[in-house]
């Protein structure tokens, strides 16, 4: 039978209502929505030619203090792919980029500081501090030293 063999014929399995989460959702949403203030930001200075990728980048992200929580659990430079990241203090700044459509979020782009990283790319003030591993940060460094 045609069924048996390709996955792409069969129904998607029920997923348990237990499954549904809000709040993890709207934990994700906001994740989202600080990912696309951030994206905006590299995008422009991409444009202004500051910037070639994400990874030379360090995204400044101010946010209302409603969420200043949400990176006990996230790396922000994760979620923003950049090279590093951070929370800004205070009000969020007039020349930070913001959209209009996403309310209390601002971000702010400006060089990362450091030397590069020859496995993953990012650029961190940690490169170099290894002599055995000079080129490496400290988190791919502790992948090479576990191969």
């Amino acid at each position: 039978n045609f069924l048996d063999k390709s996955i792409h014929l069969c129904d998607s399995p029920k997923i348990p209502k237990k499954w549904n989460n809000k709040d993890l959702a709207a934990e994700w949403d906001l994740l989202r929505n600080i990912r696309r203030v951030i994206t905006g930001a590299l995008e422009i200075e991409r444009g202004r030619k500051n910037i070639g990728s994400g990874l030379d980048a360090c995204a400044i992200v101010y946010l209302g203090k409603k969420y200043e929580n949400i990176f006990s659990n996230f790396d922000l430079a994760e979620i923003a792919i950049t090279s590093s990241a951070k929370i800004g203090k205070g009000a969020i700044p007039g020349n930070a980029y913001k959209i209009d459509s996403i309310d209390g979020i601002g971000s702010q782009i400006v060089l990362a500081e450091g030397e590069k990283c020859s496995r993953c790319w990012k650029i961190l003030n940690e490169v170099g501090s290894n002599k055995k591993h000079e080129y490496l940060c400290l988190r791919c460094i502790d992948v090479v030293e576990a191969i």
